[in-house]
């Protein structure tokens, strides 16, 4: 009995040490997999970057896109009605990360007319009354209290109430 005890207790470490390497083979690969899926994101993302920096190429990529009609008074846009020969169009997503970073470059825009336009994702309620609260203050105030709230907004992630 010794014996064959000793054989059992012999083979099921064997079997839980070829267990565990497995485990940890499984586990490695998973780990290095996840690390090339993150290099690869960062290197589409770069590209893509790249790619959208060359005005040619993506004049080029916009002409491909389907035109939509829009009825021009449901999208007028917020503007500084300022006289100015260039006028400069841009479309926020109040919940977009990136265009907070588009919020400090029209901040910095001197003798353009700009005319903002906001675009809200279905069902994102928060930005839904963001935009609202902009259009309006863009409808009854001036274009710095506009702006200002428009920098809030994108610096501290809510809109200040209007004196």
């Amino acid at each position: 009995m010794c014996g064959a005890a000793r054989l059992l207790v012999t083979g099921v470490g064997c079997i839980g040490l070829v267990v565990a390497f497995a485990v940890v083979i499984l586990l490695a690969r998973r780990f290095l997999g996840r690390v090339d899926r993150d290099a690869e994101i960062v290197r589409l993302r770069n590209l893509r970057e790249q790619l959208l920096g060359i005005p040619d190429l993506f004049w080029q990529l916009l002409g491909r896109e389907a035109e939509e009609e829009v009825d021009s008074v449901t999208a007028a846009p917020v503007s500084n009605y300022a006289e100015a020969e260039h006028t400069v169009t841009v479309v926020l997503n109040p919940s977009c990360p990136d265009c907070a970073r588009i919020c400090d470059v029209i901040g910095k825009l001197k003798g353009v007319r700009i005319d903002l336009i906001f675009v809200v994702d279905d069902g994102d309620r928060r930005a839904y009354d963001v935009a609202l609260r902009l259009i309006s203050s863009g409808i009854t105030s001036e274009w710095g209290e506009t702006f200002r709230l428009l920098a809030a907004w994108y610096g501290r992630g809510r809109v200040p109430a209007t004196p």
